[in-house]
């Protein structure tokens, strides 16, 4: 959240959690959110939808796997309730590293409804969501109460988790509905083949589908998890990368307001990183606010 303030001082941030979050948060954390002018909502308290509540009816998911595609339903209620535009959801384990009012004239000009980095054509990471509007993330909660309600197998958290719903639902509608950011420049494919994921499904996933729309994003590449892990975790590569970020070399450099942030280069060309998402939940090392930081490499 303090990293998302640093690089976004003027837009409102919301911090969406549970009743137990929410009581946590306000006792002895109140100061943090008032220095950053970060506003705690006790998610419980929002008028819920009919969505939402059908969403509690048929979901066959549960611990971690349902609370990853509820929160879906709980963006919406909030979204819909406070009638906000031009949303970008973040993870808790997500570093965002872009004043998004470099990115927002981009999503306005080619009317971008949703839009998220994708591992594949059967994962989209939903670790940075752009969410232009309450209808077009309507479209998204309807085809997960559709798939929800229309599977009947026993492995619910593989098929129909939020990573393969968001993937199904840009297969199924195409990218008018949910934008593939860039997490892979094209010249890479020219130099290197595909790498084999340990989730076969994403094996039939050409590698340029990774760059899609990259001439939209011309200097940024996003993180779908590949790029955090790597540069986290003593450069290990997610078992779902399709591509090898050993081919790549990373610096720490300075963007338009001079302010610290990621850089990746190849081939000559180097591109802003958005967005660093690190499931190992240890970003503090990767901040652009403090005066040190973890190499990246």
């Amino acid at each position: 959240m303090k990293q998302a303030r640093f690089l976004n001082q003027d837009c409102d941030i919301y911090l969406l959690t549970d009743k137990g979050g929410y009581l946590y948060f306000q006792t002895g954390h109140e100061k943090f959110f008032a220095d950053e002018y970060i506003t705690l909502i006790d998610a419980g308290q929002l008028p819920i939808t009919e969505e939402h509540a059908t969403f509690h009816n048929i979901n066959q998911l549960d611990g971690f796997w349902s609370y990853a595609t509820e929160r879906f339903f709980s963006l919406f209620d909030f979204i819909k309730a406070q009638n906000l535009i031009d949303i970008v959801h973040l993870e808790n384990d997500s570093m965002l590293y872009l004043d998004l009012d470099e990115l927002y004239p981009l999503f306005k000009k080619f009317d971008t409804r949703l839009a998220a980095p994708f591992q594949s054509l059967k994962g989209c990471i939903p670790c940075f969501v752009f969410i232009k509007d309450s209808e077009s993330l309507a479209y998204l909660i309807e085809h997960i109460l559709s798939e929800m309600g229309n599977y009947h197998g026993t492995n619910a958290y593989i098929a129909i988790n939020d990573m393969q719903t968001l993937a199904s639902f840009y297969v199924k509608f195409g990218g008018d509905y949910l934008t593939p950011l860039p997490t892979l420049m094209p010249e890479y494919a020219l130099y290197h083949h595909k790498r084999k994921s340990l989730f076969s499904p994403d094996n039939f996933t050409p590698l340029k589908f990774l760059s899609q729309n990259s001439s939209l994003f011309t200097d940024y590449i996003f993180d779908a998890a590949g790029l955090g892990i790597f540069l986290n975790s003593k450069k290990q590569i997610h078992f779902r990368s399709l591509f090898t970020p050993h081919f790549f070399s990373y610096s720490w450099g300075e963007d338009s307001k001079g302010r610290t942030v990621p850089y990746l280069s190849f081939k000559g060309k180097k591109y802003q990183i958005v967005n660093l998402h690190f499931p190992s939940k240890a970003p503090e090392e990767f901040t652009s606010f403090l005066p040190f930081r973890k190499e990246l490499l």
